[in-house]
C-alpha cells in the first residue's frame, strides 16, 4: 500500500507538502501583556519550566482562552495540543471565564461524608448561584472539585489557593464574608 503525496520512513509517513502556515495568535493586549510579564521571569525557557509557566500566567489572567493559549504556544515553542492538553488536564486552570476567587469544595468521600454535600447546598443558597457559576460581580464562585488530599481534615474547601479544613457552615459563612470584603484573595 502506498500513501498519496508521502514516502514512508521506518512505517511512519511524513508529509512532503509544505504545511499551512498557523495564523499569528491574537489575544487581547491584556492577555499579551500578562503573559509577557509572567514570561519575563523564565527568560530561558525549558520544557520542564512549563507548569510554573503556566501558574504564573494563570494568576495574572484568571483563565486560557484560546487566543491566549496559541500565545503561549507560540512563544514557548510548545506544540499548541501539548499546551492546551496541559491547561485542560489541570483543573486548577480554567479555559473559560472564572470568578475573582473560586471556592473548591472537596467531594471525595471523607469529605462528602462529613457533610460536603451540605456545605455545597450551604454555598449555593450563600452566594445565589450554582457551581461552576460566578456571582453577578465576578468576585466570587464555587464548584465541586474532586479531591484535595486533605481527608483527616474533612470536609475541606480551597478558598483561591489556600485550604480551609474541618468547614462548618458558621465557618463556611465567615470565609464568604471575608472574601467579598477583600479580606482573603484568590
Amino acid at each position: 500500500m502506498t500513501i498519496p503525496d508521502a514516502r514512508v520512513d521506518r512505517g511512519r509517513a511524513s508529509i512532503q507538502d509544505e504545511q499551512p502556515e498557523v495564523p499569528e495568535a491574537a489575544p487581547t493586549e491584556a492577555e499579551r501583556a500578562a503573559a509577557d510579564q509572567a514570561l519575563a521571569r523564565f527568560p530561558d525557557f525549558r520544557r520542564d519550566q512549563l507548569l510554573p509557566v503556566l501558574h504564573a500566567v494563570h494568576a495574572e489572567t484568571g483563565w486560557f482562552s484560546l487566543e491566549l493559549t496559541r500565545y503561549l504556544s507560540q512563544r514557548l515553542g510548545v506544540p499548541f495540543a501539548d499546551l492546551y492538553g496541559v491547561i485542560s488536564f489541570y483543573a486548577l486552570f480554567k479555559t473559560k471565564p472564572a470568578a475573582r476567587t473560586v471556592l473548591r469544595v472537596c467531594k471525595g468521600l471523607p469529605c462528602y461524608l462529613h457533610g460536603a454535600f451540605a456545605l455545597g447546598e450551604h454555598l449555593q443558597a450563600l452566594l445565589g448561584t450554582a457551581a461552576e457559576e460566578s456571582s453577578a460581580d465576578g468576585a466570587i464562585g464555587w464548584e465541586w472539585f474532586a479531591c484535595l488530599g486533605q481527608c483527616e481534615y474533612a470536609p475541606v474547601i480551597l478558598v483561591g489557593e489556600e485550604v480551609a479544613r474541618r468547614v462548618t457552615p458558621e465557618t463556611l459563612e465567615a470565609l464568604v464574608e471575608e472574601v467579598r470584603h477583600g479580606d482573603r484573595r484568590s
